[in-house]
């Protein structure tokens, strides 16, 4: 299976195998998260990054009357919260 990240980042461009290297191991750490389960809660500070690897995600907020507004879809090679990641708390 081709790396997610890496095949979106070489429509762009060609990658050294150096650069291929580091990309795959920024991102060994795996989870697998079962559907509606939050990646980041809302209100959490993390202090990683998370990447899709497959599947799809997507990003929300739930309005004052308890509603779910979904902000954005995620698909694979796409960061899920690399915003907050970069965000100081």
């Amino acid at each position: 299976m081709s790396h997610p990240l890496i095949g979106r980042l070489e429509r762009h461009g060609p990658l050294s195998d150096e650069e291929k290297q580091v990309l795959r191991e920024i991102s060994s750490q795996t989870a697998v998260y079962e559907p509606r389960q939050d990646i980041v809660p809302e209100g959490s500070t993390p202090d990683y990054s998370s990447l899709i690897v497959s599947g799809f995600a997507s990003r929300h907020r739930h309005s004052p009357d308890g509603q779910r507004q979904i902000t954005a879809f995620h698909a694979p090679g796409d960061f899920a919260d690399l915003h907050s990641f970069l965000l100081q708390p």
